[in-house]
């Protein structure tokens, strides 16, 4: 079987043949305007919350030399747009959680199949030993685009107000593009000289070196999530036993157990009392507990998941063939 994985704007080519290979070695990498010149069997289009990238024409084209057509959805946009056209008419759909596959259901009338995330490190750092800190580590990532940077900057005064006041230090993480927007500079000016907070700039970050980051804090705090979306930084967190807090109204709390969440009042800005309260529980002594993916369980998954994204893609072919 030779199919396209399209994600953010590039189509990953595989052949399969064998369970393995739907999460295993790519043959190539093209743009996805060039799938229907591959002989293609089977389209995966993998929608986030901008399937707006996606080039219909390409895909019409591939559609009509009898390709199937999987969608595999990791956020749903508020308004359906492109995917108001796309589910009813995909020969299968699969997502990530249990509490995504309703939504879908609800909004289009489409059950998917649920295939959860395996692990989103390399196996071999799910079971290296954290370290060790005096104090507890919190991380805001404000990311690298301005407008995406200042929206987080509510979350920001929130942890700069109260992570020091309970012993714990704050770890600001951002690329230097954010800062052309002035209040992220203003935002940081005003933080001053508080030996509990750490402002990170940088140019981007190999993954080698975001997963040392991330290992290092107790709480990551994923301000950057759109209301139903899920969340790779939060699997990579759960495989390296950092704990997450997440919007409520996300699909992070139905990825994995234990995700602390918090609310938005209606101009989405965090709700301070949600945020203090996740903050004492990584405060108190000992912490709320070890929160960390078992490596056996997540190649377990990893051999799952295989196996599910095979059979549905036989599915999908079974129905255009049909």
């Amino acid at each position: 079987m030779r199919l396209a994985r399209i994600v953010r704007g590039r189509a990953v080519l595989r052949t399969i043949d064998r369970p393995a290979d739907a999460l295993g070695a790519v043959d190539g990498v093209v743009a996805p305007t060039l799938v229907g010149t591959r002989g293609l069997d089977l389209v995966d289009l993998r929608v986030d919350a901008e399937p707006a990238r996606l080039d219909i024409v390409a895909l019409a084209a591939l559609r009509a030399r009898g390709a199937a057509l999987v969608i595999g959805v990791s956020a749903l946009p508020r308004s359906g747009g492109v995917l108001d056209a796309l589910i009813p008419t995909a020969d299968a759909v699969t997502t990530l959680t249990g509490a995504a596959a309703r939504d879908i259901e609800r909004r289009w009338g489409v059950r998917p199949t649920v295939v959860p995330h395996p692990n989103a490190v390399p196996l071999d750092l799910v079971d290296r030993p954290r370290p060790d800190r005096p104090r507890p580590r919190i991380g805001l990532d404000l990311g690298a685009d301005p407008a995406s940077a200042a929206r987080r900057l509510p979350m920001l005064a929130v942890l700069a107000a109260e992570a020091p006041a309970r012993g714990a230090d704050l770890v600001v993480d951002l690329e230097r593009p954010a800062l052309a927007d002035p209040r992220v500079a203003a935002a940081l000016d005003a933080l001053g000289d508080d030996s509990a907070v750490e402002v990170l700039v940088h140019d981007g970050l190999a993954a080698a070196e975001r997963w040392r980051r991330w290992q290092r804090l107790d709480l990551a705090v994923l301000a950057h999530l759109p209301p139903a979306a899920h969340s790779q930084r939060l699997e990579a967190c759960y495989d390296l036993g950092t704990r997450v807090l997440a919007r409520r109204d996300g699909y992070g709390p139905d990825q994995q157990a234990g995700v602390l969440d918090y609310g938005v009042d209606r101009d989405g800005d965090p709700v301070a009392v949600d945020v203090v309260a996740a903050l004492d529980r990584i405060a108190e002594p000992g912490g709320p507990g070890p929160w960390r993916a078992d490596r056996a369980e997540r190649e377990a998954q990893r051999r799952r998941a295989g196996l599910a994204l095979v059979d549905v893609y036989h599915r999908a072919l079974a129905e255009v063939r049909a």
